[in-house]
């Protein structure tokens, strides 16, 4: 992850595409089934509360993370090949899994879900300098 990040780092313009897509190549069905869940209205984690009460361990959230930053760099390499209208998708569905995490009455849950939109938040400041994400021409606009 070492490399995704440096990519997130990197402007856009400068992504090495090739490299880019080897690594996202490896999320492809993790990101459909983000796909999926962003379409519910509310996810259940499934978390054992009654039995392990809030002491309760979840490894996931790490990967949660992993995955939140493979979809930031999704998002830039769209923007990079001008596929404004899958970024915008991709945005919308990583902010959906932040929001679902941010639900889970668990706080470190809820925390990775905002640290995980606050990722992706940065993705739609850096873009809000170009005017392709204010085009009513796109079919997902975000205004």
């Amino acid at each position: 992850m070492d490399k995704v990040k440096e990519y997130l780092d990197m402007p856009v313009d400068k992504l090495p595409r090739k490299e880019v897509r080897e690594i996202l190549g490896k999320f492809g069905m993790v990101f459909k089934q983000i796909e999926y869940g962003a379409a519910s209205e509310y996810c259940d984690w499934q978390i054992p509360l009654r039995k392990e009460g809030y002491g309760v361990i979840m490894p996931s959230l790490g990967k949660y993370r992993n995955i939140a930053k493979a979809m930031a760099l999704q998002a830039r390499l769209e923007i990079a090949e001008g596929r404004f209208d899958d970024a915008i998708t991709t945005m919308k569905n990583a902010l959906a899994l932040s929001r679902h995490l941010a639900e889970s009455p668990i706080i470190i849950s809820a925390l990775v879900g905002m640290g995980t939109g606050r990722l992706m938040i940065n993705q739609i400041e850096q873009s809000s300098r170009e005017k392709w994400l204010f085009d009513y021409r796109h079919s997902n606009c975000i205004i």
